[in-house]
C-alpha cells in the first residue's frame, strides 16, 4: 500500500518509471517512481530508510569526495576552465540571482553546503560580503575537512533540524538538496522559520518533467546513475514546485530551468550530432573531446539555458512575505 503524498497528502498515484538495476544502497536494488496525481510530486517506492541515507552520506561519504579533473593536462584547460566555472556551472548564477533579489546586507545559509562552493560564489558575485555573513551546514563529516580553505570555519557539521543558529538569514539556499531528504517538510518549515521577512528561499532540484527525463526514463542519470550513487528519492516538476510555494505561503519570484540543450532538439538531430561529435567514453556526455564539450557546456548548457529556461534542473527563487 502506498503512503500519502508528502507534499499534498493525496493518495492517488501513477507509476511513471521503473528502475530494475538501482545504484542506490545495499538494501534498495530496484524501485519504481510514483507521481502524485494532484500536485505532481514524484517519489521512489519503496521509500528508503535512515539507514540507507546514512550509508550514502556518513559511511561512504559519496558527496564530499574530491575527484580530480581528468582534463587538467589539456592545452585549453587553463583558459576554458575558468570560463566554465564562471558561466557554465550554476553557482554564480544562483548567487547572482539571490544577490539581485536581496541586494544589501544579506546573511546567507547554505543547507547541504558540501565543501562550500556556493558560499564561495556569493563572495565572488559580491566581494563586499563579510565572511561572517556566510554559513553552511552539512551532515557529511568530510565537508569541513575538504572545504575551500577560507570557508572551513564557516561550515557546520551537523543535522540542520537539530542545530540552533541563534539568528535569522536573508537568503537560505537548498541547491539540489530537497531530492535527498527523507522528510523535506520539516526542513522547509525550519528554513522558512529562520528566514527573515522579505528573504529568499532558493531551491533547485532535478525536473522529472524535463525533455531529458521524458526521453531517457530510467536511463536519466538524475534518476539512476550506474557509475555513481546519487541518492535521489523524489523529483519535482513545475507543477509541484509551484504547489510547494503556494502551500508554504511563499511568493515565486523566478522559476527557470537550466541544463543540456541537446535534449531539446528533435531526436533525429540529436542522433546526427552524437554521431558527428561523439560522446565522452566514461560518462557518456555529449561531445567526445574536451575543448568543444566545455565550450558547449559553457555557452549552450549554461548561459543560453538560463536565459531561455531549458534543461533538466529546476531553479526556484521564492520570497517570504513580510507578514509570513
Amino acid at each position: 500500500m502506498n503512503p500519502d503524498c508528502q507534499l499534498c497528502g493525496a493518495s492517488s498515484f501513477s507509476r511513471i518509471v521503473r528502475v530494475t538495476s538501482a545504484n542506490f544502497s545495499s538494501n534498495i536494488q530496484k524501485y519504481e517512481i510514483l507521481q502524485c496525481a494532484n500536485c505532481g510530486l514524484s517519489t521512489m517506492h519503496p521509500f528508503p530508510t535512515y539507514s540507507d541515507i546514512e550509508e550514502l552520506y556518513i559511511k561512504e561519504r559519496v558527496f564530499s569526495v574530491q575527484r580530480p579533473n581528468p582534463y587538467q593536462g589539456a592545452l585549453s584547460f587553463r583558459f576554458l576552465e575558468p570560463l566554465y566555472q564562471k558561466y557554465g556551472t550554476d553557482l554564480r548564477f544562483i548567487a547572482g540571482q539571490c544577490s539581485n533579489l536581496v541586494p544589501r546586507g544579506k546573511k546567507v545559509l547554505d543547507i547541504g553546503c558540501s565543501i562550500g562552493r556556493l558560499l564561495n560564489a556569493f563572495r565572488l558575485v559580491d566581494p563586499a560580503m563579510e565572511l561572517s555573513d556566510l554559513t553552511g551546514i552539512d551532515i557529511d563529516p568530510s565537508a569541513e575537512h575538504n572545504a575551500i580553505p577560507y570557508l572551513k570555519d564557516r561550515i557546520i557539521i551537523g543535522d540542520f533540524l537539530q542545530h540552533e543558529f541563534g539568528h535569522k538569514f536573508d537568503v537560505v539556499t537548498m541547491r539540489f538538496v530537497i531530492e535527498h531528504l527523507l522528510d523535506f517538510k520539516a526542513y522547509l518549515a525550519k528554513a522558512i522559520h529562520i528566514l527573515n521577512p522579505e528573504g529568499i528561499l532558493f531551491i533547485s532540484s532535478p525536473d522529472i518533467g524535463s525533455a531529458q527525463a521524458r526521453l531517457l526514463h530510467d536511463r536519466w542519470k538524475l534518476i539512476n546513475d550506474p557509475a555513481q550513487k546519487i541518492g535521489h528519492l523524489r523529483w519535482f516538476n513545475r507543477k509541484s514546485i509551484e504547489f510547494l510555494a503556494r502551500k508554504y505561503g511563499l511568493r515565486m519570484e523566478r522559476c527557470i530551468n537550466r541544463g543540456e540543450m541537446i535534449y531539446h532538439l528533435p531526436v533525429p538531430i540529436q542522433n546526427v550530432l552524437r554521431k558527428v561529435l561523439g560522446t565522452e567514453p566514461e560518462s557518456g556526455r555529449f561531445i567526445k573531446h574536451y575543448t568543444p564539450r566545455i565550450i558547449n557546456a559553457t555557452l549552450f548548457d549554461g548561459v543560453l539555458a538560463q536565459t531561455l529556461s531549458y534543461g533538466d534542473g529546476i531553479y526556484a527563487f521564492m520570497r517570504k512575505p513580510a507578514d509570513n
